[in-house]
């Protein structure tokens, strides 16, 4: 089936939004708000604050008009984005995700 998982600078890219497409899918990341979980990822892949990440989309979709990804409430609703969305693009706790059917793990940080 080729490639099952993806460098921290790809997600980093995806997350960016520098890179939209992958496998001529247009991939649609979200994010995740609950229980520290976005501020470990973005400081682990993306290398900023959420501050940072804010303005970078800010930035962003003021000057070239790209939406930023969007926002789940828990890593439950972004486990279920990606079952749904076909070139969806998410993160959850590992304990949520592991076994977690119709998803794809692609990338695991350390706890």
């Amino acid at each position: 089936e080729g490639k099952t998982s993806l460098e921290i600078k790809e997600l980093r890219d995806f997350y960016l939004g520098k890179v939209k497409f992958y496998k001529g899918a247009i991939i649609k990341p979200v994010n995740a708000k609950g229980k520290g979980l976005l501020s470990k990822f973005l400081r682990e892949v993306c290398g900023m604050s959420i501050a940072d990440y804010q303005n970078h989309w800010v930035k962003l979709e003021l000057e070239m008009g790209i939406d930023s990804p969007g926002v789940m409430e828990s890593s439950q609703e972004v486990i279920t984005y990606i079952r749904n969305e076909k070139a969806g693009l998410g993160y959850a706790w590992e304990d949520e995700a592991k076994d977690a059917p119709g998803i794809k793990i692609v990338l695991v940080l350390a706890e």
